[in-house]
């Protein structure tokens, strides 16, 4: 709780009679003893009166001993301040330090760096680049989503105005008529200067005529030339303004005859198209008895073609993804699901493409000499 003002005053006054300030008495002043005799006359005359001045021989005379003598009397009593100067030295001392706590909190609020000092302060590389991310956190209106939000607003408002300016609508007609800018008002030509009569006998002229010079032509000729140059001028400008319309932003995006999710389907629906053509087919390859396998019946290549089977079918009528279904493919009859898988997918995509069953190259490496063609050179 802070000391009340009495208390304050309280405290002020105890600290003046504890530690009294002495006066200073004035040193006696001695007169020289040897100061010669001058005459009155050649004295200055003041106006003013000297003052005494009594020297004391010892400081015995004075017995001023510091502080003030204050005697009260009953009229004088206040209740108050006998009951604040029941205040001790520790009340005192806690009154110190509560001072030197609040100049210590002044201090410190001056030490602190104002917002003008901070803004100038000198900001590291690592600072910018945490700023920079951080940015986005509080919404600026700058984002791309915005840009592109306002220019769409700015063609929709220039088609608007466009169907505006060709609408029959009565009202809008009317009012497109009072806001359209005027044509200026036909500039009149002065008329032509008369012809001279080729009968009047040329004017003699005298040499100070015939010199042209810069102070014989009038300066209010010019200056009303130059306003009606600038009347014009600003007309001319004025009217420009008033046809020109804002710049409708160009298209961020080109815009294609067909949107790029009506083409992404329409190649979906192709590919599957594609799917099941190749899934029929190759039912009727296996069905027909003309197919003839390289090594028959339960041969490595009905092996294959049984996988790629499977994959169709698992592709086109149970909706599984490709890598997914060429593994199971490839586990059914046999095969590895990775290295099996891969193979699957490939000879699908030969199958689509060209409608030929997968073959193997083992054993069909070309052989340039025979172990027969040795036999005669044996023997």
């Amino acid at each position: 709780m802070p000391p009340k003002k009495s208390q304050r005053e309280a405290a002020a006054r105890a600290r003046a009679n504890r530690h009294p300030t002495r006066p200073v008495t004035p040193e006696p002043l001695e007169l020289a003893p040897d100061i010669p005799d001058v005459p009155l006359a050649l004295l200055p005359v003041l106006d003013e009166e000297i003052p005494e001045l009594y020297i004391l021989d010892s400081d015995s005379d004075c017995e001023y001993e510091g502080g003030v003598n204050v005697e009260l009397s009953d009229d004088d009593y206040d209740p108050e301040l006998e009951h604040d100067s029941d205040f001790t030295d520790s009340d005192l001392s806690e009154f110190d330090e509560e001072i030197i706590e609040a100049l210590k909190k002044e201090f410190e609020v001056l030490l602190k760096p104002t917002p003008f000092e901070e803004l100038n302060h000198a900001k590291s590389k690592k600072d910018w680049s945490k700023a920079e991310a951080s940015r986005s956190l509080g919404y600026n209106g700058l984002s791309e989503r915005t840009h592109y939000r306002h220019n769409a607003e700015a063609r929709t408002r220039e088609l608007k105005r466009t169907e505006a300016k060709a609408s029959t609508d009565p009202q809008i007609v009317m009012m497109r008529n009072m806001f359209a800018p005027k044509p200026p008002p036909p500039v009149q030509q002065p008329p032509p200067p008369p012809q001279q009569e080729l009968s009047a006998p040329p004017a003699s002229l005298s040499p100070a005529e015939l010199v042209d010079y810069p102070s014989d032509h009038s300066e209010s000729d010019e200056d009303s030339g130059s306003d009606a140059d600038d009347e014009g001028g600003n007309i001319a400008s004025a009217s420009g303004t008033s046809r020109r319309l804002p710049a409708v932003p160009p298209r961020k995006r080109r815009k294609l005859d067909v949107p790029a999710r009506e083409m992404r389907k329409r190649k979906q629906a192709a590919h599957q198209l594609e799917f099941e053509k190749a899934l029929a087919d190759i039912q009727k390859q296996i069905k027909s008895k003309k197919t003839k396998f390289d090594a028959g019946h339960n041969s490595l290549q009905e092996y294959r073609v049984r996988a790629i089977q499977s994959y169709l079918i698992m592709v086109v009528k149970h909706g599984r993804l490709t890598v997914e279904a060429s593994e199971r493919a490839a586990e059914a009859q046999g095969f590895a699901a990775k290295w099996g898988g891969r193979s699957v997918r490939e000879w699908t995509r030969v199958w689509i493409k060209t409608r030929k069953l997968p073959t193997s190259r083992k054993g069909r490496h070309a052989k340039v000499y025979s172990f027969t063609a040795f036999q005669g050179d044996l023997c």
